[in-house]
């Protein structure tokens, strides 16, 4: 899963600690999952993509971009 993580762009993201967003960024696919199968796509699961970037902003120190 790491590895996935670190596709998602945690290794190229400017992060200070990469490894820490990586293990971040495992911690909401895994969250995701779960989300997902009990209370479908279109649940809370669907606010994956906007915490995955703020992670990434505020791991880069950017936490006030759009």
């Amino acid at each position: 899963m790491r590895e996935v993580a670190h596709g998602l762009g945690a290794a190229d993201a400017c992060a200070a600690d990469p490894e820490q967003l990586a293990d971040e960024l495992i911690l909401v696919l895994n969250g995701v999952y779960v989300t997902a199968t009990v209370l479908g796509p279109q649940g809370p699961a669907r606010r994956t993509g906007e915490l995955a970037r703020r992670l990434i902003w505020t791991a880069c120190d950017e936490p006030d971009r759009p």
